[in-house]
């Protein structure tokens, strides 16, 4: 069964970056968790990967789509063991004031 996570980064204006600041293609090349990203699709386990914007530019989503529930633990597993998304994601998004949410569901969300 499918699984699925949508995290919502809210910045104060829209002179802060996001925390990513790359496109899909970008993040899949240029980044530790981007490797791991292109393994689990290869695989299958990833099925969407996608970032969109709200009309007014101060909140990013980033939906990932799973095969199933363990699927996304394995990624979450192996994100939280990079500073990339520890350390690096924890410091940038104190130091801009950026929110971030996320839901975790088998339903797909709507952006």
């Amino acid at each position: 069964m499918a699984y699925w996570r949508l995290t919502t980064y809210t910045r104060p204006d829209t002179d802060t970056e996001f925390y990513i600041r790359r496109t899909v293609a970008e993040v899949k090349t240029a980044s530790v968790i981007g490797g791991k990203i292109i393994e689990l699709e290869n695989a299958g386990k990833i099925t969407n990967y996608s970032i969109h914007y709200s009309e007014d530019l101060l909140k990013q989503y980033v939906k990932i789509g799973f095969d199933t529930e363990s699927s996304y633990n394995e990624f979450k597993t192996y994100c939280e063991s990079q500073a990339e998304y520890t350390t690096l994601k924890g410091d940038f998004k104190t130091n801009n004031s950026i929110v971030e949410s996320t839901s975790e569901s088998a339903e797909e969300p709507t952006v």
